[in-house]
């Protein structure tokens, strides 16, 4: 009996705070899985600090050119602000490589390659330079 009494205290909660009986809708508002501030959802890699940072799937896979190499232009942006912290820029690296594996579906067929470990190694001094310079100054081309 208890068991069935807290399911409809749970389920009137919902209705009261929904102000619906639709546990889909419920459930698609929840994020896939959480790294610290970066929630995957179903269409996008979201950042809560302090506002919130919506990188949506079409947008994920945006590179850029830097210092002759193809890299990932989200893990480059974020340390460019010092806004994030370096701790969140840890988590949103797991975040971004967990969304690329899991939404792999959607990466656009024409993508070239891309180099991870010249991205981390940017992104790596550009958060040096930050703590020294207090900047966000071009990092040298490392060979």
């Amino acid at each position: 009996m208890l068991g069935i009494e807290a399911n409809s205290v749970l389920e009137n909660d919902f209705k009261n705070e929904k102000n619906s009986d639709n546990y889909d809708e419920f459930y698609n508002e929840m994020p896939i899985i959480k790294f610290g501030v970066w929630h995957v959802e179903k269409g996008a890699l979201v950042g809560k600090i302090p506002h919130d940072y919506n990188i949506s799937l079409s947008r994920l896979w945006k590179t850029r050119e830097y210092n002759g190499y193809l890299v990932w232009d989200w893990l480059i942006y974020f340390a460019e602000k010092t806004s994030v912290s370096h701790e969140n820029i840890k988590d949103l690296n797991t975040a971004f490589f967990f969304c690329q594996d899991y939404f792999r579906n959607q990466k656009p067929d024409n993508l070239p390659y891309v180099s991870t470990f010249q991205t981390l190694i940017i992104q790596k001094q550009k958060l040096k330079l930050r703590v020294k310079n207090g900047s966000n100054c071009k990092v040298k081309k490392i060979r």
